[in-house]
Parts: structure tokens; sequence; C-alpha cells
């Protein structure tokens, strides 16, 4: 019976897919949310079809704890995984970061340069399955223009929108504190390159055992 070898690689290459479908979706919540979930599993699922496929391959049982190369961010991953599947299903949060342009000024070469107040928001996606960003915070001026008319509402020149992970337990909580870094998207960047290396060390492996 002819062995199958390229299950692992059939995983890493959905992870890898998964990462390019997040980076390219940031505009749909839900999209965001779900591909969040589902390299969350596979990142899981490549060490069991790792398992599956060495021992098949070379008749001794895989090591995943040899590897040298787990860090925080791997353990990150591995209690989400366990928390989504046992606790609490998995949510995101939106940060919102708008630009307002506070002031114009020149510096010591008479170059024009802006500056901008910027303040930044996270709140809770109220609907898990929105598609479309919804619309976050505002920010009204009390106050009067140059012709004596109210300033009311301010527009900002520019918004920025990342997606951050909401901790359920104060375990996720404590690991994102100290990883200083929540965003879905830059996590998911760190664990994929873990994983790359993860593979390539699978791979020694099984050339080494197998010669």
């Amino acid at each position: 019976m002819k062995i199958e070898s390229q299950n692992v690689e059939f995983v890493f290459k959905d992870l890898k897919y998964t990462l390019k479908e997040l980076n390219n979706k940031v505009s749909s919540p839900v999209e965001v949310r779900r591909n969040f979930g589902i390299f969350i599993t596979l990142s899981q699922k490549l060490t069991e079809v790792m398992r599956k496929e060495f021992k098949a391959i070379t008749s001794e049982d895989w090591q995943a704890s040899k590897f040298e190369g787990w860090n925080d961010v791997a353990n990150l991953f591995k209690e989400l995984r366990r928390e989504d599947y046992h606790e609490y299903p998995m949510t995101i949060n939106v940060m919102e970061q708008q630009h307002y342009l506070h002031a114009i000024y020149e510096d010591e070469e008479g170059n024009e340069l802006n500056e901008y107040f910027s303040p930044c928001v996270t709140w809770e996606l109220g609907d898990p399955f929105a598609t479309e960003i919804p619309i976050g915070s505002t920010m009204t001026l009390l106050g009067y223009d140059e012709d004596k008319k109210p300033i009311g509402e301010l527009i900002p020149e520019k918004v920025e929108y990342r997606y951050v992970v909401s901790p359920k337990t104060d375990k996720v909580d404590k690991m994102l504190k100290e990883l200083e870094d929540e965003d879905v998207i830059s996590l998911c960047t760190k664990c994929f390159e873990i994983l790359e290396k993860y593979l390539e060390y699978y791979k020694a492996k099984i050339k080494e055992t197998t010669n």
C-alpha cells in the first residue's frame, strides 16, 4: 500500500491560503472572524497530521516538543484553540483610529508639515456576522468657525481599522498583554512564520529518519 506523504503539505497550504484571505478581506468583519477561526484550527491540526504521517512513513512517534522554535505566540494559538473548542466561541473586537488635522506648520527648512490628533478606541463588534465595518465613534467640536457658524461634527481625514482578539478568559488576556500584541493579522503572521520553520524541521526529520 502506498503511504500518503502529502497530508502535512496539504494542511500547510490551507494555512497559507487562510492567512492570505485574512489580509485580502479586512473590509468584512465576518470573513476576518471566520478566517481567524480557521487559522487557529489549522495551526493545531498541523501537528495532529504530522503525528499520523510521521508514524506511517517512519514507524516512529512524532515528537513535536523537540522543535526548538516554539514561543509565546505559538502557546497563545494553542490556548485559543483549546478555549474555542472547549469553552467559548472565538470573537474579535475592532480597534478604530481616526486622524484629524490639528495644525499645519513649517520646519526649519521651510517644509510644510501636518500635525494630527489621532484618538483610538476599541469597541465590540455588535453583530458577529456583519459583512461591513459598522460606523464607529464620531467627534463633535463645541465651537464656531470663522463665519461664526457652529462647527459640529468633525470629519477625520483618515480612519484606520484593526481587528483584535477578544479575550474570554484571564489566561488569554494575560498572554496577550505579555506579547504586547492583540492584532489578529499580526499574530497570525507571526504564528505562520513559526509553523513555516516547523514544517522545515519536520521535513528534515523525515529525511533523517528514513535514510
